[in-house]
């Protein structure tokens, strides 16, 4: 895992002992066992080929990164598996959050196979999840996205202070509130605001900025071309389905 500036700048390397990389896809923050205490979430959910049929979620405390240390490779001992299963065929999944105050997780299917008519389905846990022990997901809801390459959803972020949930696809970043006292599924099952987003080759991220007034995506590796980090500021162009 490897921490960042927003300007780029290398900020450490933190190898996750006892980790197996399948295919990490999505990082979330969220809370764990000790109250307080930020934890780092690894999406290692990513099934191109739909041959998995079973994913995972990698859990550690969150390290200290500052700007005056000179960045290093650090090990991180302590990793906490979780090991997930769909109440249904397997999919490939991208885009993972977890919910800050339940410690839910959330996935949602990239359908490469335009299965789902132009709908993205998610699925959670139910309730905080225990790791070391295989945990069934549940159906949540379907989002409404369009059919299409551009509407694939290749990643998510979910913020607290300012509550609200990003989705990017291919395409286009889509943003909900979350007002206080509604459920994270009733958000998400109203529509989203269109947010402008820079157009990348494989735009897999997407990451609120520490202020929550806007928030950076950048592209996997492409062709050996160095990816730049975007900022987006947090403007509605348009509200989905008006």
């Amino acid at each position: 895992v490897y921490a960042l500036g927003e300007d780029g700048r290398d900020l450490g390397r933190f190898n996750l002992a006892g980790a197996t990389l399948t295919d990490w896809e999505d990082i979330s923050f969220g809370p764990g066992p000790v109250p307080g205490t930020d934890y780092i979430y690894v999406a290692d959910t990513g099934n191109n080929n739909v041959t998995r049929t079973s994913v995972r979620v990698y859990r550690f405390e969150e390290p200290m990164v500052t700007w005056e240390v000179a960045p290093g490779d650090e090990t991180v001992l302590s990793i906490e598996t979780f090991t997930l299963t769909y109440p249904g065929a397997p999919f490939d999944c991208e885009a993972f959050l977890v919910q800050p105050f339940t410690g839910e997780f959330y996935l949602f299917k990239k359908d490469t196979r335009q299965e789902d008519g132009g709908y993205c389905r998610v699925y959670r846990t139910n309730g905080a999840p225990v790791p070391g022990s295989a945990i069934s997901l549940v159906h949540a809801l379907d989002i409404w996205l369009g059919t299409g390459l551009d509407n694939f959803v290749t990643a998510a972020d979910i913020a607290v202070d300012a509550p609200g949930v990003l989705l990017r696809t291919y395409g286009y970043a889509y943003y909900w509130d979350w007002p206080a006292g509604t459920g994270l599924e009733s958000a998400l099952g109203g529509p989203p605001c269109l947010l402008p987003v820079a157009s990348e080759v494989q735009g897999e991220s997407i990451a609120f900025a520490p202020d929550w007034q806007g928030f950076h995506t950048t592209s996997e590796w492409y062709r050996d071309a160095p990816q730049p980090i975007y900022f987006h500021p947090r403007v509605p162009e348009e509200a989905e389905g008006d």
